[in-house]
């Protein structure tokens, strides 16, 4: 099969295709969540942290037993 390259300068065109429409996607309506009120985001902030400490504290305090330093 012998085949002559291109030569410079000329462009070669591929087999010509029809373009295909494609339908746009629509996305779907987003939903909206109710905002949180910065009330409960507070108490949220609060009760997350109180229960932080609280749980280093024991495990601190589990620790120094352990290891009898108190």
């Amino acid at each position: 099969m012998d085949r002559s390259g291109s030569k410079a300068g000329q462009v070669q065109k591929g087999p010509t295709e029809t373009p295909v429409e494609v339908e746009p996607v629509l996305e779907p309506a987003q939903v909206q969540r109710p905002a949180v009120s910065t009330g409960w985001r507070i108490a949220l902030f609060l009760w997350v942290t109180a229960f932080g400490f609280l749980a280093a504290y024991e495990l601190l305090w589990t620790l120094f037993k352990l290891l009898k330093i108190r």
